[in-house]
């Protein structure tokens, strides 16, 4: 049990720190795209973006996240069928009055589903429904450690043989319209070392300017499982 723990507690701090990742401003499509170029089976996935975000970047730990996500799409790809598609979605949602505008991203597959009992484990660590050998239940442990550290939230829908849904809402603060922002010091898109943020948490709200998408704040609350 102290083994285990040791290790939960090393992929955690990786998962959240990322060795110190800076953070960097990216599209949506530039994520989506770190995530399909490592898929053995890429081919069945249907990814789908907003037109409200085309062009539009996010300051985020680009590898990461990609890193989590990626984990997520192949955890829906092995429970589907081999001729059955993964939908991997992103949209802007603007929540209530005040609470600002969400970057909203969905992993949704058509396979067996889960009942109620085995959706309350799932994110548990160590637990999984694969054989095995094929899995080390880690997944979605890592991937909602990853986003609750950038101020989300990663939330599990599914029903016997209705498929199982993914869904992760991140701040859309920061956020910054064009494709020609330059990029700081440390180039390629980097932000400045006074900018980085190695424990990824939800920047601090700022003022809204011309080039920015809502503002940072607690979007409505979702079942945790």
């Amino acid at each position: 049990v102290k083994r285990c723990r040791r290790i939960l507690d090393r992929m955690s701090a990786d998962a959240g720190e990322s060795a110190g990742e800076a953070l960097v401003r990216v599209t949506p499509r530039e994520i989506f795209d770190d995530i399909l170029d490592e898929l053995p089976d890429r081919t069945r996935v249907r990814s789908s973006i907003d037109p409200e975000l085309e062009g539009v970047r996010f300051v985020l730990p680009r590898v990461a996240l990609s890193q989590a996500l990626r984990g997520l799409v192949q955890n829906a790809l092995d429970a589907s069928m081999s001729d059955q598609h993964v939908d991997l979605e992103a949209e802007l949602r603007t929540a209530r009055v005040n609470r600002g505008a969400k970057l909203s991203l969905l992993v949704r597959d058509s396979g067996a589903g889960m009942e109620a009992s085995t959706l309350e484990r799932i994110g548990t660590p160590f637990f999984t429904t694969k054989e095995v050998g094929s899995g080390t239940g880690l997944g979605i442990f890592l991937a909602r450690t990853v986003v609750e550290r950038l101020g989300g939230q990663l939330w599990i829908e599914s029903k016997p043989a209705q498929g199982t849904t993914v869904s992760v809402e991140l701040p859309a603060e920061d956020a910054m319209r064009g494709t020609d922002a330059p990029p700081g010091p440390g180039g390629h898109g980097e932000m400045s070392p006074e900018s980085r943020n190695s424990d990824f948490a939800a920047p601090r709200s700022q003022g809204q300017g011309s080039g920015e998408l809502g503002s940072s704040a607690t979007g409505p609350e979702r079942p945790e499982h």
